[in-house]
């Protein structure tokens, strides 16, 4: 099974109901707002692409004992991805600390020049020199954790077992793209809004605030520095006192990367296993509205676009040959519809929700209330701490067999 990279195909044996355009007027232009771009159109930057793929060509296939379950990790696989989270923080880690130390040692004894300059008539002390090392040495930084992220995205993809010398000319570009992390905008053409009834200026404050939690770790490490020593202690390592801070976060980074590379690779094979397991239950309208509304439900759970939630969508909605919809919202209707169902229908609604849940690898708090409101552990059948377990061990490798043979979702 493969990602889904362009539009959905209709059956053709299926009669059309409703005309089948491929993005809907609200979540289009919610799309276009987000930067929506189909995953067959080149990232943000072709260039880039294309030389992180080359560069990603030239590295060498490491040596790693797998057993090609894509879904599970075998001890070995485990044994090698835990090496490489080690290598991989060390190697940020250092990044981080090499770097800051080339830029703030020579402004720390006072070696960038100054010009003295004019502005609107009043003299002002231009600190030219310190401005282009900062930019120097950012571009440097960003260029050698590139380079970290691509390498160990493709260490981790051969340690799982998904890329190997015989497959990695059709492979490396899809490595690429996790490696910088390129949002799967793809959900929108199945008529899907993630964002919908989020607080849009909530949601800019927090973006906001991860973009600059590092500045201000930095800030609040001052205060305590000033706290305990004054202002006096502080001078002499004034320039230094963020070392630690940007380097935790860079660690953090990177093992993100190669959290979400385990992730999608191991989803891939996942979805598999749900498709299959799917009965052919009779559809109709009342069905096809709950699948529709299970879809939503995790994308509004989720607040984000992930390359397996658009798989499970495209496996789903081809399994059940449901046409493509402009645009769907969740309403508290949307539970009522589904507790009408009959009890098979039912319990594939319930297994596509379960599944969505788990195939990030995670249940935030967030996701637990919006259960709890639905009264999701009676809806779906299975507790909360219940869907947190199996996506646990989805996330260590253990696969999703446990979630695919569980009672609720047998149907007989």
């Amino acid at each position: 099974m493969t990602f889904y990279h362009g539009p959905h195909e209709s059956v053709r044996s299926q009669p059309v109901k409703r005309p089948q355009k491929l993005l809907g007027q609200p979540v289009q232009r919610r799309a276009k707002r987000l930067g929506s771009a189909s995953s067959n159109q080149p990232l943000r930057s072709s260039r880039l692409l294309s030389l992180c793929t080359r560069y990603i060509a030239r590295l060498p296939i490491p040596a790693v004992e797998t057993d090609q379950d894509l879904g599970r990790l075998s001890a070995g696989e485990r044994g090698f991805l835990r090496g490489l989270r080690w290598r991989t923080s060390i190697t940020a880690f250092t990044i981080s600390v090499v770097c800051a130390l080339g830029f703030f040692l020579p402004a720390y004894v006072g070696w960038y020049p100054e010009a003295r300059v004019l502005v609107f008539g009043y003299p002002f002390q231009f600190q030219w020199a310190f401005w282009l090392a900062m930019a120097v040495w950012l571009v440097i930084e960003i260029g050698l954790l590139m380079r970290l992220n691509l390498r160990s995205a493709q260490q981790a993809a051969v340690g799982t077992g998904f890329l190997s010398a015989d497959n990695r000319s059709q492979r490396e570009r899809e490595v690429v793209r996790i490696a910088l992390a390129t949002p799967a905008r793809e959900l929108a053409r199945f008529g899907l809004d993630p964002y919908q009834d989020a607080n849009l200026v909530g949601l800019f404050v927090f973006n906001l605030l991860q973009m600059t939690k590092g500045l201000l770790a930095h800030q609040i490490a001052r205060l305590v520095l000033i706290g305990i020593g004054g202002r006096a202690a502080l001078r002499a390592v004034l320039d230094f006192s963020g070392l630690p801070i940007y380097g935790a976060i860079n660690v953090l980074a990177v093992n993100k990367i190669l959290t979400e590379a385990e992730i999608i690779i191991m989803g891939r094979k996942a979805i598999e296993e749900v498709a299959s397991s799917l009965p052919n239950v009779p559809g109709n309208a009342a069905f096809e509205d709950s699948i529709y509304d299970a879809l939503q439900f995790i994308a509004m759970s989720k607040r984000d676009f992930h390359p397996n939630h658009v798989a499970l969508a495209d496996a789903v909605l081809k399994h059940y040959r449901i046409p493509l919809r402009e645009s769907h919202r969740f309403t508290e209707d949307s539970v009522t519809r589904v507790k009408r169902l009959p009890p098979e229908q039912r319990k594939v609604v319930s297994l596509v929700v379960v599944a969505g849940l788990v195939l990030d690898g995670r249940l935030s708090a967030r996701e637990s209330k919006r259960l709890a409101r639905l009264e999701g552990p009676t809806l779906l059948g299975v507790s909360e701490a219940q869907i947190s377990k199996w996506a646990a061990r989805f996330k260590s490798g253990e696969g999703i067999s446990d979630l695919l043979q569980h009672e609720c979702f047998a149907i007989r």
